[in-house]
């Protein structure tokens, strides 16, 4: 039998379906709440009233708030003052935002930043995309690797 009609398993269902296999759940719970009716928990739920603007806060405080929303989107998770868009187009892409009331340089500070957590995000989903047994087993190593590395 030769590899062209060797029969592949095939990744179940539920690998596919349950995203707290893949870590988008962060991204799909703050848009299904977003959204209309969700089931389950949202981070919203959590949250103690209505959030004021960043501008509102001395910039010693916003800059906490900043670093703390900057490693959540380190990890591709939405922030309060940092939100995340991606475009599924020809070119996956990932938008970050920042909220405009924000301390210029520490928007810009910010900005800087994005950078790299785009380029965890699109790898993440990169590894995700070939760690399917149809890519092979030279592909399913290599994303096994740089899932190990991005833990």
């Amino acid at each position: 039998m030769d590899a062209a009609t060797a029969v592949k398993p095939s990744t179940p269902k539920w690998n596919v379906d349950r995203p707290f296999l893949t870590g988008r759940f962060h991204q799909q719970m703050k848009s299904a709440h977003g959204g209309g009716e969700s089931k389950g928990l949202t981070f919203d739920m959590f949250r103690s009233g209505v959030d004021k603007p960043i501008g509102c806060y001395h910039v010693a405080v916003q800059e906490l708030i900043v670093i703390d929303d900057l490693l959540s989107a380190l990890v591709g998770i939405e922030g309060r003052y940092i939100s995340i868009r991606t475009d599924h187009g020809e070119d996956y892409t990932v938008l970050f935002h920042v909220d405009a009331s924000m301390d210029l340089t520490l928007q810009e500070s910010a900005k800087r930043t994005f950078l790299l957590c785009e380029s965890y995000v699109l790898i993440n989903q990169f590894v995700e995309s070939i760690s399917q047994f149809k890519s092979g087993l030279v592909n399913h190593a290599f994303a096994a690797a740089l899932r190990t590395l991005l833990l």
